[in-house]
């Protein structure tokens, strides 16, 4: 099971697998979206992945990233 860490920012979540990321995955939950954001190997702006049905769906699809 991994931990995650989790943000609240007005009706926004983000949900990320550390404290501080410079490259990896996160989740952005807004409403009833889920959104799957990457952030490229060695920094750079966030790449939209694509936005999925459910939270564990795109928690999942995020965890196949590199």
């Amino acid at each position: 099971m991994e931990k995650l860490v989790l943000y609240i920012n007005g009706n926004k979540i983000q949900i990320q697998r550390a404290n501080y990321i410079e490259d990896g995955w996160y989740v952005v939950v807004n409403g009833d979206k889920n959104q799957l954001y990457e952030i490229p190997q060695g920094g750079g702006e966030a790449i939209y992945i694509g936005e999925y049905k459910t939270l564990l769906e795109a928690i999942r699809q995020g965890e196949t990233l590199t």
